[in-house]
């Protein structure tokens, strides 16, 4: 079967379009998130378990501490919660966790793909850790090394398709990072997009039923072609 990854920065549409995709694509498809927050993955290591619990109880203390009653402040997803210092120590655990959460959720598509599923990634490690353009050398050096290793040995999907709109029509949708970011991590995410096979650009600005039938096009398109050229070669 096929793999998909859904690509996008906040306020793409990711998770709107992979819920359409779950529910209405005719063939069967399997959900898995690939991407660093730990909280929205719906397969989690015990060690990523154990780190996520941590960080939601060290939250609830700072937000008790400081009477802050914001019920998104009490998530990882919060962008207070992007930037945080990490001794040596815990960079160190952290960038192990990654390698390991990585591999553990590959393993689990390719037993899905193995029982006939189309894996549906939502994001993907390799545009998540890709670093900011004109910024590479700036990449801390657990990270480096995290995106080199993905670059050479973590297989590509079959096909990416990266949910694209101008940074300005993304933050009228969901104004928690500021435009100049979402700038940045759509020119990565592009930057990123050349170096590898069938990575293709929807336009995220149009209604939703046209961006779920642009995606879902890309797909039957690609595994379609895919069937063909198996029964060609099996001839």
């Amino acid at each position: 079967m096929t793999t998909v990854a859904l690509i996008g920065v906040d306020g793409a549409g990711k998770t709107t379009i992979a819920n359409k995709v779950l529910e209405m694509f005719p063939l069967p498809v399997k959900y898995i998130y690939m991407g660093l927050n730990i909280e929205s993955s719906n397969y989690k290591l015990p060690t990523s378990r154990l780190i996520l619990y941590l960080k939601l109880r060290a939250i609830r203390k700072k937000a008790a501490q400081t009477g802050n009653t914001d019920p998104t402040f009490l998530t990882t997803h919060h962008v207070a919660h992007r930037k945080q210092k990490r001794g040596n120590i815990g960079t160190i655990f952290r960038t192990f966790n990654r390698f390991a959460e990585a591999w553990y959720r590959l393993i689990i598509a390719w037993f899905l793909q193995v029982r006939g599923y189309l894996v549906l990634y939502d994001r993907y490690f390799l545009f998540d850790m890709a670093p900011n353009v004109g910024q590479e050398a700036a990449q801390p050096l657990a990270e480096k090394a995290f995106y080199w290793t993905l670059t050479h040995f973590y297989p590509e999907p079959d096909i990416i398709i990266f949910l694209e709109a101008a940074p300005e029509v993304l933050f009228s949708r969901k104004q928690e990072v500021p435009v100049e970011y979402l700038a940045r991590k759509t020119a990565a995410i592009l930057e990123q997009g050349k170096k590898m096979k069938n990575f293709v650009c929807v336009d995220a600005a149009q209604p939703i039923e046209q961006v779920y039938a642009d995606v879902t096009g890309h797909i039957m398109q690609f595994h379609t072609s895919r069937d063909v050229q198996k029964a060609f070669d099996a001839e």
